[in-house]
């Protein structure tokens, strides 16, 4: 990392982190952050209150597989949604409003500011992200142990998911988003599908999370399912350096709108 960054790429990514570190950016952090402790911290205590006394078993159930669908699809749409508000200013409107044209006219490569762009973007989203899953875990197994007298089972597997192999696939994703802002000729439209893609990823997610409890009485996710999420991020990753090898400065001054 550090050798990434020597001049002028740490210049270059200390100036996409301060375009980032912007007011949409605090706010989007501060109501995602709480948002997501509500729904799946105290949410569920009244849902599974209910069941303590007339099924311990259902109500045991419930508190096992709730912090699996957290991991299961929250620390990856909150990783995306995040960068989709950051990705706005720092790879869609420096295309369009010409920054990024003037800033091809220098001896920087552009994958160099690829690389800073996306860089930058994860130093700020991955510590929200995996402090979010730390809160999350910590307040469910704190407050449901005095609300309902129950502790939640947070397995190794639902860790690993929500710690690593999810941010890991949201970063993947995030920087074929970035690298295809650079390849397109029109960032503003491929800004709007990112909108459909980020919210149809949550919308798939808890379908395929009541889908899941709905067929299945055990647990939710397995190392299976881990390996699953982990060789989708291998593919996009390998896909997105591949495709980042059309990265010429050249190609995206002629598709600038």
């Amino acid at each position: 990392m550090k050798k990434d960054l020597d001049k002028p790429g740490r210049a270059l990514f200390l100036k996409e982190l301060g375009n980032a570190k912007s007011a949409a950016y605090w706010l989007s952090c501060i109501f995602i952050t709480g948002t997501m402790i509500w729904t799946n911290v105290f949410v569920p205590i009244e849902n599974i209150q209910t069941l303590v006394s007339t099924s311990p078993e259902a109500a045991a159930y419930m508190t096992r597989i709730w912090s699996q669908e957290f991991a299961l699809i929250q620390p990856l749409w909150v990783f995306l949604l995040i960068w989709m508000f950051l990705s706005s200013e720092v790879f869609v409107n420096e295309k369009i409003d010409g920054r990024l044209e003037m800033l091809l006219t220098t001896p920087i490569k552009l994958k160099e500011i690829w690389n800073s762009k996306r860089k930058a973007l994860l130093s700020l989203i991955l510590p929200v992200t995996l402090l979010l899953n730390a809160l999350v875990f910590l307040l469910q197994n704190k407050i449901w142990i005095m609300k309902l007298g129950i502790s939640p089972v947070i397995q190794p597997v639902t860790l690993t998911l929500a710690f690593l192999i999810a941010p890991f696939l949201a970063y993947c994703l995030g920087s074929l988003l970035g690298l295809l802002s650079f390849l397109v000729s029109n960032p503003a439209v491929l800004q709007s599908v990112n909108f459909i893609f980020v919210f149809a990823i949550g919308f798939a997610g808890n379908y395929l999370i009541s889908s899941l409890v709905s067929e299945s009485g055990t647990d939710l996710l397995s190392w299976r399912l881990v390996g699953f999420y982990a060789g989708i991020a291998l593919f996009v990753c390998i896909s997105t350096q591949v495709l980042s090898k059309k990265l010429d400065k050249d190609y995206v001054i002629s598709h600038i709108s």
